[in-house]
């Protein structure tokens, strides 16, 4: 997040001075960040999947322990519990103005 903030801040020097000369936007620092921030990005985005997957294993998860402590308990099965969450979140409201 600092690298962004970092190219956010050397953008608006750039555009209101037109020189990198205070930026520091040529050091080897600054090299260095723009070439891990691709992996930093990348291993986020797969943080974000894998925490997303771990959701919804809850989800079956908390379902099939509630049917099995007391069974009639939850009105659907753990599957369809999973589906009725992506339907709404995941298909639906993207769509949404």
């Amino acid at each position: 997040m600092l690298y962004y903030l970092y190219i956010a801040f050397v953008c608006y020097v750039v555009e209101h001075t037109g020189s990198t000369a205070n930026t520091g936007a040529d050091s080897a620092i600054f090299a260095a960040l723009a070439d891990g921030a691709r992996s930093f990005d990348a291993s986020v985005l797969l943080l974000g999947v894998l925490e997303g997957i771990a959701f919804l294993y809850w989800v079956w998860v908390s379902v099939r322990l509630s049917l099995q402590a007391l069974p009639g308990s939850v009105r659907y099965t753990a599957f369809v519990s999973v589906i009725g969450f992506l339907v709404p979140c995941v298909i639906w409201m993207p769509f949404l103005p």
